[in-house]
């Protein structure tokens, strides 16, 4: 009779593993997903660092954020249905109050270089749904690594056989 061991479960990389090489607490960290809309980030050119900070500080009073949120914000841009691709890291030092309006709050947010080197880079599986645009770091940490790779192009299909004169 053949003897059969258990197989072991695979190895999944996660958030939670890179925030904690990095030494940063989960409970410390918010998790935001933007995608591309005409009334934010229009495209992955319009997403420039000052306009992705611009629009990550503005928040509405009401929705899913939460009014107290944590020190350090870990900024995805979508990449399909769940890939999200880590565009920012900020640290958060809290609400700009003269900047309130009825409608939103302002957050002094600057860039935090923890994850430099994982910035356009890290993607992750964004779970929970896509509705779920920010998530606490304890959440978030178990999201998986789905990859750490610069962004590619696709190239416009036929574009390699224009003959320009």
């Amino acid at each position: 009779m053949p003897h059969s061991d258990p197989v072991p479960e695979p190895f999944v990389l996660t958030l939670g593993a890179v925030l904690d090489a990095a030494g940063l607490d989960p409970h410390e960290v918010l998790a935001i997903r933007h995608t591309y809309k005409a009334d934010g980030l229009p495209s992955r050119a319009a997403a420039t660092p000052e306009r992705v900070l611009a629009y990550t500080r503005e928040q509405l009073h009401s929705g899913k954020f939460p009014k107290e949120p944590a020190r350090f914000w870990l900024v995805f841009m979508a990449e399909g249905a769940l890939r999200s691709r880590l565009t920012a890291v900020y640290e958060n030092r809290g609400e700009s109050v003269a900047e309130r309006t009825q409608r939103h709050r302002y957050y002094n947010v600057v860039p935090a270089p923890l994850l430099a080197a994982l910035e356009e880079r890290l993607v992750v599986g964004w779970s929970g749904g896509v509705r779920n645009w920010v998530m606490r770091g304890s959440s978030a940490a178990r999201f998986p690594v789905l990859e750490i790779a610069d962004p590619t192009t696709e190239a416009f299909p036929g574009f390699d056989h224009v003959l320009l004169s």
